[in-house]
């Protein structure tokens, strides 16, 4: 199943560790509380970018990047079919933190998993519980404040929020 799927990744490259946080004297940067082996994940799948995480829910996988928006919709990281996909960054991005905004997908999965959680934002209690989601990548890691979250249908193209060019539309 796809939650066994996802639960196999997590035990072979995922390891729990304490959240700490280095001081220097320019930054404070700040470790996520989990350590992804990236090395192993490459060699896994190619088209690793990164794992999203957001403490004390569901959210907690690896993303990738494909050709185009519909390689990984219904494939796991092998590229066997998988009702539930993989998370992915939309392939019209640049490299991470080349773009102001990172666009990732996500099912929204009746069993739980995935991005099922997001659609809690409504909450105003799950959101002040659930302010930052975690992305990490071999670059760096980064720290995401939730400032908005909606639902659309996807089968409705009228509203396409990721076409536009310019930041200031």
């Amino acid at each position: 199943t796809a939650d066994k799927t996802n639960i196999e990744i997590r035990e072979q490259f995922v390891q729990m560790i304490e959240p700490t946080t280095e001081s220097t004297a320019e930054n404070e940067k700040i470790q996520m509380p989990i350590c992804i082996d990236f090395d192993a994940l490459k060699q896994e799948n190619n088209d690793i970018i990164g794992w999203i995480y957001c403490p004390d829910t569901p959210i907690n996988y690896p993303v990738v990047k494909g050709k185009d928006n519909n390689q990984y919709l219904r494939a796991d990281l092998k590229g066997k079919y998988l009702v539930s996909g993989t998370i992915f960054a939309d392939y019209r991005n640049n490299e991470v933190g080349e773009d102001k905004n990172y666009i990732v997908y996500g099912h929204n999965m009746k069993n739980g998993t995935m991005f099922t959680d997001l659609v809690n934002y409504s909450d105003k209690e799950f959101w002040e519980d659930h302010q930052v989601i975690n992305f990490d990548t071999m670059a760096e890691f980064s720290k995401y404040q939730v400032m908005y979250a909606f639902s659309f249908d996807t089968n409705n193209e009228t509203f396409c929020y990721n076409d536009f060019t310019d930041m200031n539309e």
